[in-house]
């Protein structure tokens, strides 16, 4: 068994601890669903500015372990995070992903927002910025209405999908989606993994989801802290990869879990994790995006 190490949830500059001390149950009553009729579909909203329907609560609790092992971890140094820059925009959560995965791809295809440098190389490794200017809000800004965010009153995925090919191929490159959904609790890990190798990310669609902000042991102490946001919201993220964390007491294995590595795209620019196989969790389709 590998020793206990800190985990950190991923931050722009840091890993955020949040004073989070409410406790709630881990489940919330399941809110009217978004999509009203066959021909409607889901339209994805902000989990916290505005949303016409659902509710989110956080909760903080902990797991007793005295030791635990991480037995995955596929994801990268860094990963961008924009938020929202223009408060006349709401119900941006589609335009906030979409605006992430095309800084994180403008690494390598500079001319899809260009000027703009989305990050920096520090001893050997990159870190994204992602800081606002001139450039990179007027891009976040075709993508908001490429994907008809504000004729909507949120995104659905065809126009996520939609607005943000013509996006890309507007900058001169192409763009593919290829499904990684394998059921409404979680992801296809492989699928996901390969991803990261090929240095891709993707975008995770739900109906229900948690965000978890606070994932760590604390100096001196052996229990998993998790400050987790549950949400009946219909909410779309960035995943950028995954980790499996096996706990043990007293020698023995008695949970493991995985945590998709997500952006929370609701304007707080906060990168965390969402735990999959959870019951506040519905996912409704999953993609990797190919820019090419």
């Amino acid at each position: 068994m590998k020793n206990a190490k800190r985990i950190k949830v991923v931050s722009l500059f840091a890993a955020a601890l949040v004073g989070v001390s409410l406790l709630l149950t881990c489940c919330l009553i399941k809110a009217p669903s978004a999509q009203v009729s066959a021909d409607t579909e889901i339209v994805y909203y902000d989990s916290v500015y505005g949303a016409p329907v659902g509710s989110s609560s956080t909760e903080t609790y902990t797991i007793d372990c005295d030791d635990y092992e991480i037995t995955a971890d596929y994801t990268y140094d860094s990963a961008p995070a924009f938020g929202n820059t223009d408060a006349s925009f709401r119900n941006y959560c589609g335009p906030a992903t979409g605006m992430d995965i095309v800084l994180f791809n403008d690494r390598w295809k500079t001319n899809l927002i260009p000027n703009y440098d989305p990050g920096i190389t520090y001893l050997g490794k990159y870190y994204y910025l992602s800081l606002p200017d001139t450039y990179s809000k007027a891009a976040y800004a075709s993508i908001y209405s490429l994907m008809k965010t504000g004729e909507v009153g949120g995104t659905t995925s065809t126009n996520f999908r939609n607005g943000l090919k013509s996006f890309v191929e507007n900058a001169g490159y192409d763009i593919s989606y290829s499904s990684i959904y394998s059921n409404s609790k979680t992801v296809n890990l492989n699928a996901l993994k390969t991803a990261i190798d090929q240095n891709k990310v993707g975008v995770i669609m739900c109906s229900e989801y948690n965000y978890i902000m606070r994932l760590s042991v604390a100096s001196g102490e052996t229990a998993m802290t998790v400050v987790k946001e549950n949400s009946t919201v219909p909410h779309m993220m960035m995943v950028y990869g995954y980790l499996t964390c096996a706990y043990y007491k007293n020698g023995v294995n008695f949970q493991t879990e995985t945590y998709l590595y997500v952006t929370r795209s609701d304007g707080s620019r906060d990168l965390g994790y969402m735990q999959v196989n959870d019951d506040c969790l519905d996912i409704d389709e999953a993609y990797i995006v190919t820019i090419s």
